[in-house]
């Protein structure tokens, strides 16, 4: 309520606060810099999130939820009725992906995952006015590389979309102050 009573009181354009996005002017070649950077960073680390993802078998966990949203979207009966989704948020993913693609297979089972995991090196971005330049551009190239964060995005077992569910509740925890 109180942001919205706030931009009731804004007479001119002038006076609207912009300090989220203060330090990304391209004016000087500090910024232009940490832009390339971050660039570089960001395609390294999608880079190694998606090369060769179906080339890994599935484990068990990942084969028990692709093989439950698979015959949830060929419409089969299971007799088992104690077959439950790890994650939720898998499940559902997987069963919209199957439905859309008609396959299911290692990649489709693990595309989710790893479009999340890829949206994570991003977030220091959301944080720049804590981090400054500097923080943002070394934290997203050590996001970029992390060995267990490229592992977490490349298995379909839920923790790279509980990650995105965390720096979304941080988000807004952050902006709320």
């Amino acid at each position: 309520m109180n942001a919205t009573n706030y931009l009731s009181m804004i007479k001119n354009n002038s006076e609207i606060n912009a300090d989220w996005v203060e330090g990304y002017t391209l004016d000087d070649i500090g910024s232009r810099i940490s832009l390339i950077w971050c660039s570089i960073f960001g395609f390294i680390g999608i880079m190694l999130r998606f090369y060769r993802l179906g080339d890994m078998p599935l484990s068990d966990i990942e084969v028990h939820d692709a093989l439950l949203a698979w015959l949830m979207v060929t419409d089969q009966h299971l007799w088992d009725a104690g077959w439950l989704a790890n994650s939720s948020l898998v499940h559902f993913s997987q069963i919209i992906l199957f439905w859309m693609t008609g396959t299911a297979n290692s990649v489709s089972a693990r595309i989710i995952s790893a479009i999340c995991g890829s949206a994570l090196i991003f977030v220091p971005l959301l944080f720049a006015r804590h981090l400054g330049k500097g923080g943002v551009g070394l934290t997203m190239a050590m996001l970029a590389v992390s060995p267990s964060l490229v592992i977490v995005s490349r298995t379909a077992d839920g923790m790279a979309l509980a990650l995105i569910c965390l720096v979304i509740a941080l988000v807004g925890i952050e902006r709320t102050k």
